[in-house]
């Protein structure tokens, strides 16, 4: 997985957290099918001032025009497997599988391995706290880098599970979802302790921080912790026993994309309720909010949009001539959605998409 800052990825849609405030009668919400987008494999999207970087397998690619054109960047990028992107100020980070991490300084215009002291290389996260990077690896843990990867060194003890599928930062918490229950540290990486108290399902797939709420995602269920994770209680009643591949909070609403579905909480996930209805696909990859604009991505179904917090739904797909949508961006006014052929851009919310890859080669 792959957890980038402003990023959404399809291999990581399980990390992808958005906002919405949900309001009315929850059976009546309604879902209607977007008009786009259709159509290479986009695994990250992340956001740089006006910048826009997609990371595919095959390198990275950048648009300064809201993508309508863009220029592949990998000079220097020698792995070009890019399942993660991070940004920290002027620094743009990129997390390869079996390359470790690079580092641009000029918006991709040039890279240089940021590995020194990363041994294992199939970096599945990036997080970034104050003046530390830190990276999960599949089967090494966490590495911490003081220096915008420079060096790194790693910070394991008491991490008993070493694969890291998420990372969340929440004040001067690090937590890391593993594949055996949560882990957190109060220190920057130096210390972990477990976290899973109540944590009936272990493998998790994806952490979401409200205020002082902690939401975790596993196979099957969500469970909150209202005391950074000292205990979890499952989160409510009428979730299906589904994977749970992303979550999205606003204050204390929440919602759960699974693969039967949109499922709803107003109550921080002590009841939940289906809020299908119009939803033609139920394989739901990836949520964004832009304005009063909820969008949805499917996996076969395209995109789906609510301007009523979620009362209604309506179709948003014109133009996007591939139904998998992946992943979903918003910059401004532009929604981007990456699909396994490209990326696309609606202007309008979805009522039209445009192909957005234009120099995008792979």
């Amino acid at each position: 997985r792959s957890n980038c800052l402003q990023t959404l990825s399809i291999k990581s849609a399980v990390l992808l957290a958005v906002l919405l405030m949900a309001t009315g009668n929850p059976m009546s919400a309604q879902w209607v099918r977007t008009n786009g987008p259709y159509g290479g494999r986009v695994d990250c999207l992340a956001i740089s001032g006006t910048n826009l970087f997609a990371g595919i397998v095959g390198g990275v690619f950048l648009s300064t025009d809201n993508g309508t054109s863009w220029t592949e960047v990998n000079t220097g990028l020698t792995n070009t497997i890019v399942f993660s992107l991070a940004v920290s100020g002027t620094n743009l980070f990129a997390g390869t599988v079996g390359g470790g991490v690079f580092r641009s300084t000029n918006n991709g215009t040039s890279w240089t391995l940021a590995s020194t002291g990363l041994p294992n290389t199939d970096v599945t996260s990036l997080a970034v706290s104050g003046t530390n990077l830190f990276a999960g690896t599949r089967g090494g843990g966490v590495f911490r880098s003081t220096n915008n990867g420079t060096d790194w060194t790693a910070v394991n003890t008491g991490l008993t599970n070493a694969d890291v599928n998420d990372l969340a930062v929440s004040g001067t918490n690090l937590f890391a979802g593993t594949a055996r229950g949560v882990f957190r540290s109060t220190n920057n990486g130096t210390n972990w302790t477990a976290v899973s108290t109540g944590l009936t399902t272990s493998y998790v797939l994806s952490l979401a921080v409200s205020g002082t709420n902690l939401f975790a995602g596993t196979w099957g269920d969500v469970f909150l912790s209202t005391n950074n994770g000292t205990s979890w209680t499952q989160a409510g009643t009428g979730l299906p026993n589904n994977e749970v591949t992303c979550l999205a909070v606003s204050g204390t609403h929440l919602f759960a994309g699974t693969e039967v579905g949109v499922l709803r909480s107003t109550n921080n996930g002590t009841d939940w309720t289906m809020v299908n209805m119009g939803l033609a696909n139920y394989d739901v990859n990836a949520l964004a909010v832009s304005g009063t604009n909820l969008f949805a991505g499917t996996d076969g179904g395209g995109v789906f949009r609510s301007t009523n917090d979620g009362l209604r739904w309506t179709q948003a797909s014109t133009g996007l001539k591939k139904s998998d949508v992946g992943a979903l961006a918003v910059s401004g006014t532009n929604l981007f959605a990456g699909t396994e052929v490209g990326v696309f851009l609606s202007t309008n919310n979805g009522t039209d998409w445009t192909t957005s890859h234009f120099g995008l080669t792979t």
